[in-house]
């Protein structure tokens, strides 16, 4: 069939993108905050007293107070701009999340620019690759991806326009909005190697190439040498330092990895099995995924025990995983349209999740799917007519959205509850003289923290600080949560919430699930119906 030519944006497509990411996101303003949110807000309230040394907040967050430069080598830029953030609103939920939605709006806005430069129909790509888990549920959160995501979109729409257009203003452009990205985190690193991919295939001068690169880089390198310099934590420090629990093992990384791609985007399982009744020469690379998948989750390979749910989940979304991949090396083997963008930034990313990432985490490898599906949309358009083209995007998306609303449900369930439980320890305990411990972090040290109760402190004997009469809370669905040295006489209460929707996003019991991280489990998500959270109320006889 001819190829079709390329479309070129639309404005009122531009403005369907940003309709449809008022839609999907706005539902989340309210949001109660979760997993590393609070981290980053402990530590923006910091700058607010102290703003020249943002890196000396003391942080509960892994069982005793340590300051942050010790905990994480992150650079400074999302603490100061969540500080001028809480600075407006008070540190309160929605107004936080509205005033930082324009960035939404921005990233959104600028993948469907840039898939403009090479889709021929952008929208519904655009609209799958918003709609995808992945990044559907990790954009709403005030956490680094949020703008590395609009800036990096963003810079990347700019080099490509700087090179098809030949305007090196905009090359400058990429420049500056790359390397905002990386001060927001290191791990805004994977624009360079695409950015170097794409400039060289397109024979752009070396001199501009490599001005262009160094002053992406210049920014973030400048403030890694003051970390060094000064004795603090360094990207390098955080990766190759400390002790690696059994979950951060090549068989579970490579698990977690596959499961993600396979399971965050309905377009890894539809557009596969469409490009593979078209092309049969398809069917041998997909074969030998399968096969692969299935060595990965055979049964001697764990480290813990595993349900059986949770294996052919994991072998179903690795094998879906490998189908699609299979289809997208092809389009880039076959130079299709944004080859030279598509190829290097996911592969970039895979690359630095591999060698750099502790634990794999959906935030991350969103933007290694987002290319995998723009790529894998340019193939489809030089394979099929545009009427049913278009209807299975349009059940792709539909697909999508059910499924990630129905995730965001579930996610929205248990942030919710620490919030709800926090208030309901206040109200019964804390404001009636009791005193009253924690442990364990993420959105449950937030909210128990504001409501008065303390965290225990390993550094000061743990449980042992706790005296007869007062409570101890603990989570069960949470990381880093402290035991006791020794059995205590006590009364235990518990708190059970449950979804009715059998999803879940992070481990409590037995499920694989590792939404945000693959400390959990290999999995994005688990079919289970074990509860979202129990909470554990200890009193001390």
């Amino acid at each position: 069939m001819t190829a079709p030519a390329r479309g070129g944006y639309r404005s009122r497509d531009l403005l369907i993108v940003a309709a449809f990411t008022v839609l999907l996101l706005a539902p989340s303003l309210g949001k109660a905050y979760t997993i590393d949110e609070p981290y980053f807000l402990l530590a923006a309230r910091h700058i607010l007293r102290d703003p020249l040394h943002p890196g000396a907040a003391l942080i509960n967050w892994y069982g005793e107070p340590v300051a942050l430069w010790r905990n994480h080598p992150y650079p400074p830029l999302l603490q100061y701009i969540l500080a001028a953030g809480i600075k407006a609103t008070g540190g309160a939920e929605w107004p936080m999340r509205l005033l930082m939605f324009p960035f939404d709006l921005g990233a959104a806005a600028a993948l469907y620019l840039l898939a403009a430069r090479f889709l021929a129909r952008p929208l519904l790509p655009t609209l799958i690759a918003l709609a995808c888990p992945a990044y559907a549920i990790n954009m709403q959160l005030l956490m680094a991806e949020k703008w590395v995501g609009a800036l990096g979109f963003l810079g990347l729409y700019a080099l490509v326009r700087g090179v098809e257009d030949d305007r090196p203003r905009l090359l400058a452009a990429f420049a500056a909005l790359a390397g905002v990205a990386m001060l927001v985190k290191y791990s805004a690193l994977f624009l360079l190697p695409a950015a170097a991919f794409y400039l060289a295939a397109k024979r752009v001068p070396r001199a501009r190439l490599f001005s262009c690169l160094a002053l992406a880089a210049a920014p973030a390198a400048a403030y890694v040498l003051y970390q060094w310099l000064s004795g603090q934590m360094t990207p390098w420090g955080f990766v190759f330092g400390g002790a690696r629990p059994p979950s951060c093992g090549w068989v579970n990384r490579l698990r977690a990895m596959a499961a993600c791609v396979g399971g965050c985007g309905a377009a890894v399982w539809f557009w596969p099995v469409l490009a593979l009744r078209r092309d049969r020469s398809l069917a041998a690379p997909a074969a030998a995924g399968a096969v692969l998948a299935g060595c990965l989750f055979v049964p001697a390979l764990d480290w813990e025990s595993v349900r059986g749910v949770d294996r052919w989940t994991g072998l179903a979304f690795s094998s879906a995983a490998c189908l699609a991949m299979a289809c997208w090396f092809r389009s880039v083997r076959k130079r299709m349209p944004g080859w030279e963008l598509w190829g290097p930034w996911a592969l970039s990313v895979l690359g630095l999740q591999l060698a750099l990432h502790r634990y794999v985490t959906a935030r991350f490898m969103l933007f290694m799917i987002v290319p995998v599906i723009l790529g894998m949309a340019s193939a489809l358009e030089r394979t099929f007519e545009e009427a049913p083209l278009r209807r299975w995007h349009l059940a792709t998306l539909a697909a999508s959205l059910v499924l990630s609303l129905s995730l965001a449900s579930v996610d929205a369930y248990y942030t919710r509850s620490q919030k709800v439980f926090a208030q309901a320890v206040r109200e019964e305990y804390i404001d009636k003289g009791k005193t009253v411990w924690f442990s364990g972090h993420l959105g449950f040290q937030y909210y128990l923290e504001r409501a008065g109760a303390k965290p225990l402190d390993r550094s000061r004997g743990g449980w042992d600080e706790a005296r007869p009469g007062d409570l101890v809370v603990v989570p069960q669905a949470n990381t880093t949560v402290l035991v006791p040295s020794s059995p205590r006489r006590s009364k235990k209460r518990y708190l059970t919430m449950i979804h009715p929707l059998p999803l879940r996003l992070i481990r409590g019991w037995d499920c694989q699930a590792g939404f945000y991280a693959s400390i959990w489990g290999f999995l994005p998500y688990a079919f289970s119906t074990e509860p979202v959270e129990q909470f554990t109320v200890v009193e001390l006889l």
